[in-house]
């Protein structure tokens, strides 16, 4: 996994761009995890990254705030994990 980009959400969630095998996707985890947190991993959005962002973005601080992180990867045909896409 090889992160491509990060940023602070608001409530500190930290959000980071990733690509796994030339895949890209994305993170959510808790600003203060000082410890592995577990995973949650939302179903491949059929729409793109692009569609979903704002559902997907909306939901990460809640899982956040419960202690876990989200994650979820984008079709590797779509590639739109990427600032300036989002």
């Amino acid at each position: 996994m090889h992160f491509t980009w990060e940023r602070r959400l608001d409530g500190g969630v930290l959000e980071r761009g990733f690509t796994l095998d030339g895949v890209p996707g994305l993170l959510w985890t808790p600003a203060r995890a000082s410890a592995p947190v577990p995973l949650i991993l939302p179903g491949h959005p059929p729409l793109g990254l692009d569609a979903m962002y704002p559902r997907l973005v909306a939901r990460a601080p809640h899982a956040a705030s419960d202690g876990f992180a989200t994650a979820t990867i984008d079709s590797p045909a779509a590639a739109t994990a990427r600032p300036g896409r989002l």
